[in-house]
């Protein structure tokens, strides 16, 4: 199968105008200008897209699909007004409304021209979900454990998970593990998950330096989270001194801080805490329109790229963002990251985070034919940022069609 289209946008390479791509056995075999690939495959079936900018599937880096059912539950503008709102919300949930949650959030991850995501659960629905979608991802099992006496149930648990996730026979779907943050993980408890990472390989993501409240927290021991906080999270008997230490130097001082390691939201950091990961080869998940809603910040994405560390996209959940569209996603970066970089922000630079940069978030032959084409008239393919949701035409995972208008 060949698809033609006024553009193929290999994000990795230079843009080719009245391109295609060729496909085979789900897996990209052929890109350049369309008259050569239909020189060199004659009596290949063509699909044809007029006005269509052929490009790698989206990659959301951040998310969690599980809360999908969340939308307009949580309060924005208070980040602990809206997780008191989330953890009220989740207790009128019984098995099979998480499931159905995680099975919409799927459906609309593709509907946003989203191939792959890094998504963390708490229930373990993601699997499931993701595999009927037919998406590709990497799933995180978040874990959470402040009280040290309750360590060793807390990892046993967690093994569980992981040989549960194991019997998933799916090369499309790959298992992390997740500390929720700081502030609800304690020091042993993120030393024994950075354990459990080096001896499986297994990628970590987690919440770091999302609010300003989380990093007077973690360097007093002070403010709202260790306050009001305490006893919402289930450690009100549990002392915290703080460590002097902000969020990024404190993870990175746990062992938590690797080259396998995605760091969610990164708001509150400096030039040292950016140092660390670049020296350490942290990739960052910027979520710019869950951190507007939460009123946490906005991440110096700039310094970020700037100082070579992989920044890549995520959405969050529907708990924390008004819809799950990448499209407005890549629009709220920050002015001074231009089209192409905020192009490979939602594309390449997540697929390399999630360990997947060998095998999509770009067009290269070799690499699976997970392929969105986006109607878009523009002389500039990179301007298909100006695109919309309905602009969507095609997406496919490995070259299946997951939705076609």
């Amino acid at each position: 199968m060949i698809i033609e289209g006024s553009w193929v946008l290999p994000v990795t390479d230079k843009p080719i105008r009245s391109g295609g791509v060729r496909i085979q056995n789900g897996v990209i075999s052929a890109a350049g200008k369309i008259v050569d690939i239909e020189r060199v495959y004659p009596d290949e079936d063509v699909i044809s897209f007029k006005n269509g900018i052929i490009m790698p599937g989206f990659v959301n880096l951040h998310s969690h699909i599980e809360y999908s059912a969340m939308h307009g539950r949580c309060r924005g503008g208070s980040f602990i007004a809206w997780i008191k709102d989330l953890i009220k919300a989740a207790r009128n949930m019984d098995a099979n409304d998480w499931l159905d949650s995680s099975r919409y959030g799927a459906e609309l991850m593709i509907e946003s021209g989203i191939t792959s995501i890094g998504d963390i659960t708490k229930t373990d629905t993601a699997f499931r979900a993701i595999e009927e979608a037919g998406l590709r991802g990497v799933v995180f099992l978040e874990v959470l454990g402040f009280d040290d006496d309750k360590i060793d149930r807390v990892i046993h648990d967690l093994y569980i998970r992981l040989e549960k996730s194991a019997n998933i026979k799916n090369n499309r779907i790959n298992t992390g593990i997740s500390p929720h943050a700081p502030y609800t993980v304690s020091r042993k408890l993120f030393e024994a998950l950075a354990e459990i990472s080096d001896e499986r390989g297994l990628r970590i993501m987690t919440h770091i330096s999302e609010t300003a409240e989380e990093e007077v927290f973690v360097r007093d021991g002070t403010g709202v989270f260790a306050d009001s906080f305490k006893k919402i999270a289930g450690w009100g008997d549990v002392t915290w001194d703080g460590t002097d230490l902000g969020s990024v130097e404190y993870l990175d001082a746990c062992g938590i801080l690797s080259e396998r390691t995605i760091a969610a939201h990164a708001v509150w950091v400096d030039e040292a805490d950016i140092e660390i990961f670049r020296a350490r080869g942290v990739s960052i998940a910027h979520c710019p329109r869950s951190n507007a809603y939460l009123g946490t910040g906005s991440a110096p994405v700039r310094r970020m790229l700037d100082a070579g560390v992989t920044v890549g996209l995520g959405t969050d959940s529907l708990a924390s963002n008004q819809s799950i569209d990448i499209f407005e996603e890549i629009r709220a970066i920050d002015r001074s990251i231009n089209p192409e970089e905020r192009i490979r922000m939602a594309t390449i630079n997540g697929a390399r985070a999630l360990g997947l940069g060998d095998r999509v978030g770009s067009i290269e032959p070799g690499k699976f034919a997970d392929i969105i084409v986006v109607e878009n008239d523009s002389d500039d393919p990179y301007m298909v940022i100006s695109s919309s949701k309905s602009d969507l035409r095609l997406v496919m995972v490995e070259g299946n069609v997951l939705y076609e208008t």
